[in-house]
């Protein structure tokens, strides 16, 4: 289901241009009678609302937006779309920089497993949802735990959703990494290859960060494969698209260089490469991020056979 935005005096009736949103059932009961005319579907239009104040700030925090979403679940408890979107709204909040209190960014977490493992009681065989259980897992909060399982848990969705939908580009994609993750290299390089950028690409035009750092995985994926001649090519090929780059372009489209950091200090003695990926750190603004690395690389590079 496409979303169609609400129109933004909705919107502003229902937070009143108040700093902190403040949701009550009194307020949810006026949007819906006011906006009732704009679609009677009173689900869909609680849903299009939460959408429209998830990046804004609420008295009760989460807690408000989540009191939302629940309005909408009970307006039609068989729209999966609700628990969907909660959860896509529970991605962001989970962030650190969203919520900085573990236990509550646990809690979010939690509320959007529940969300979605009643979407998938009501539509088992539907890939989005399996795709958007993996990302909940792939970024939950306790992820970096000792011994935690989500990595896992990641992967299994994302291969279910893969099995459910076997052009799920993002599925393929977020297996790779998983399997990347886990230093499951063969898979890991298997799985990237599998990928077809271009589809993703014409669907999310913005999403170029996404096909480099695609092809810097591919080329350390090549190096731990002991392919030394294919991790090079993919490393050249890589320097050479995002030195054609605008520098504003280059500053969003590169997210870091840790892939091609690693191989030239671990895996490769390309010297013209990591001359060329110095020039790359300076100009994007990572030498503070590499400067053990760059350390290392300039050590291999002054030992130079002449």
């Amino acid at each position: 289901m496409d979303l169609l935005p609400l129109p933004s005096e909705l919107v502003e009736v229902f937070t009143e241009n108040a700093s902190l949103i403040r949701v009550t059932n009194d307020k949810i009961a006026q949007f819906i009678s006011t906006a009732e005319d704009l679609d009677p579907d009173q689900s869909e239009l609680l849903r299009r609302l939460a959408i429209s104040l998830e990046h804004e700030r609420f008295e009760d925090g989460w807690s408000g937006l989540k009191r939302i979403y629940t309005a909408a679940a009970q307006a039609d408890p068989n729209n999966i779309e609700v628990l969907i979107s909660l959860a896509v709204s529970a991605l962001d909040w989970f962030e650190e920089w969203s919520t900085p209190n573990d236990q509550a960014r646990l809690q979010i977490a939690l509320d959007a497993e529940q969300a979605l493992n009643r979407a998938a009681a009501i539509a088992p065989d539907d890939a989005g949802i399996v795709f958007t259980q993996g990302l909940l897992y792939y970024n939950h909060p306790a992820r970096h735990m000792p011994k935690s399982p989500c990595k896992e848990k990641a992967l299994r969705c994302f291969e279910h959703a893969h099995a459910l939908q076997p052009d799920h580009q993002m599925a393929i994609l977020y297996q790779a990494h998983c399997y990347h993750d886990l230093g499951l290299w063969q898979s890991a390089y298997q799985s990237y290859l599998a990928v077809d950028m271009d589809t993703i690409l014409l669907q999310h035009p913005a999403w170029l960060w996404r096909k480099l750092k695609r092809d810097e995985q591919l080329a350390l994926c090549a190096a731990k494969l002991g392919n030394t001649q294919e991790s090079t090519q993919r490393l050249e090929q890589l320097f050479d698209e995002i030195e054609a780059l605008e520098d504003e372009q280059a500053s969003y489209d590169v997210v870091n260089l840790d892939e091609a950091v690693e191989i030239l200090c671990t895996c490769s003695s390309s010297f013209q490469l990591m001359q060329r990926l110095m020039q790359l750190l300076k100009r994007l603004g990572f030498l503070e991020r590499y400067e053990q690395e760059i350390h290392e690389m300039t050590k291999k590079m002054s030992h130079k056979p002449e």
